[in-house]
């Protein structure tokens, strides 16, 4: 499903009514129409629903919800925190229509009146805002806000709950916390991001008749993907297919002390499908990995004394025969990375993912990505010491920051947060939100760089296996968590749900 901005979200608005002939005043009505469906769906006849609605737009599709309702026979009563004189041309439209059926409504409500009509209802439906707020909301408003969620009733919101930056996520000052968000067109973009994501316990969209294509015309890509898109992208197995038609991945990993970085990433490209794998690893350790790993195969690479890879023609010629490689899981800062790794890019022209100490090895040296083939997989601290700013920069400018690094470095970047934003050289963009906070524990990327190596060496594009690999990711951690709970999920827990996963995304 598209992602936009609130300005993308008006041009598409734009486009309908001027290209398309289709009156705003229409759209208006599908909003409404949106919202008195769920509302219907979900609630009784005898439940007193209480409307409180604002100036904008979004106190219009609160009327024309309102008024739909009344005419099944709902009970329905509209509060209107503005004056009529106040009122934009379609809200004051739909409120004249409203008026003329005769709904119980008041305007310009005191903080008195509102309480008292939220004691007697139901449900509140939030018309207040929606997505043109972006500075913080006056006092009167925010105590219109604190008096919704104090009030134990069930909150629907349309669109954005009040008081939410459709554009950051951010709060402006006080937001409405709703049971259910209904959102008109698609997705805004800020609604994905914390804090905005903890102001709805679940969100449903209606496309209001804007059909996706209209967002190719008005906005650049930014999408996320459901379980059901993400298994229209797998490749179907041949049943006459062997070892050698899924790939053979090469992993650069390993170092005193972290040979189970090593070891989850070759486990999860096992379970990702992949035919072949083999790992290049500290000569010393090699007995180590030959115990802790049984489908793979490791071979032995010069070290240094800490137990680290060295630069050596026999790294430099692992890649060889590869279709793709990951470099990175516990390589350890005595590694000689930032040294091996621009030799083997300047020779390996397949897919590289390149994650955890494969990233910090290439901070002084970011150029080295512009060939083309890689895949960076950040975490918000490696992120920032990509770019130079702060964790707190990279995380508030997550999408912004992405997208610029991926089209200066020519580079597929997967920057890992709650919400993972992938971003390609082309300037697509993709929000992953599979995944749970008990992922919040060292191992859980090497994981991913795995699944993403494995896809990659299996013939799925960069970008294409960034984006399936990160959703499968979370997914496989969604069905872990189930039975261990978020504080003992660990990545192994995750590596042994891949199996899972795949199995309920072919079975899709």
């Amino acid at each position: 499903m598209r992602v936009v901005t609130p300005e993308e979200m008006n041009a598409a608005d734009a486009v309908m009514s001027q290209k398309y002939m289709m009156p705003t005043s229409l759209l208006m009505e599908n909003a409404g129409a949106a919202v008195a469906t769920y509302l219907s769906e979900n609630y009784s006849k005898s439940t007193k629903m209480l409307f409180i609605t604002g100036s904008g737009n979004n106190g219009g599709d609160g009327w024309a919800a309102a008024r739909i309702l009344y005419a099944k026979g709902y009970s329905v009563n509209v509060l209107s925190l503005c004056p009529e004189s106040k009122m934009r041309e379609l809200t004051l439209a739909n409120f004249k229509i409203a008026r003329q059926f005769g709904i119980n409504y008041s305007v310009d409500v005191t903080l008195s009146e509102l309480e008292e009509k939220i004691s007697e209802c139901s449900v509140i439906v939030d018309a207040i805002l929606g997505t043109g707020i972006s500075g913080e909301v006056n006092s009167r408003t925010q105590s219109v806000i604190k008096l919704i969620n104090s009030s134990g009733k069930n909150v629907v919101s349309i669109d954005v709950p009040s008081g939410v930056n459709a554009q950051s996520g951010q709060i402006c000052g006080a937001a409405v916390k709703a049971d259910a968000l209904i959102v008109l067109g698609t997705v805004k973009q800020g609604l994905l991001f914390c804090p905005a994501k903890y102001c709805y316990a679940k969100m449903i969209v209606d496309s209001i008749s804007i059909p996706q294509t209209v967002y190719d015309e008005t906005s650049d890509f930014k999408a996320v993907y459901s379980q059901k898109e993400i298994s229209s992208m797998l490749y179907v197995r041949d049943p006459a297919s062997h070892k050698g038609s899924y790939g053979k991945l090469g992993i650069i990993a390993g170092s005193t002390g972290m040979t189970g970085a090593a070891c989850m990433c070759a486990d999860a490209a096992l379970r990702a499908g992949t035919g072949i794998i083999q790992l290049a690893v500290p000569q010393r350790l090699n007995a180590i990995f030959e115990v802790k790993l049984t489908e793979q195969m490791t071979v032995p690479m010069p070290d240094n004394n800490f137990g680290a890879l060295i630069s050596s023609k026999e790294l430099i010629d692992f890649s060889d025969n590869k279709t793709a490689l990951v470099i990175g899981p516990g390589l350890g800062s005595a590694s000689h990375a930032s040294a091996f790794i621009p030799e083997i890019l300047n020779v390996y022209d397949n897919s590289v993912v390149i994650d955890a100490d494969g990233i910090n090895s290439i901070v002084s040296n970011p150029d080295i990505l512009k060939k083309g083939n890689c895949i960076i997989t950040p975490h918000i601290g490696e992120m920032a010491r990509l770019t130079g700013k702060t964790p707190e920069e990279v995380s508030r400018n997550q999408t912004q920051i992405a997208a610029e690094f991926a089209k200066k470095y020519n580079v597929v970047v997967v920057l890992k947060n709650y919400v993972t934003v992938i971003a390609s050289p082309d300037g697509k963009i993709v929000f992953n939100t599979t995944g749970n906070c008990g992922m919040a524990t060292g191992g859980s990327g090497d994981v991913l760089s795995g699944v993403i190596g494995g896809l990659c060496a299996q013939g799925y594009g960069r970008f294409e296996a960034a984006v399936i690999g990160t959703f499968i990711n979370g997914f496989a951690a969604d069905i872990a968590v189930q039975k261990t709970g978020t504080v003992s999920l660990a990545p192994t827990d995750t590596i042994s749900a891949l199996k899972d996963a795949f199995l309920r995304l072919y079975s899709e």
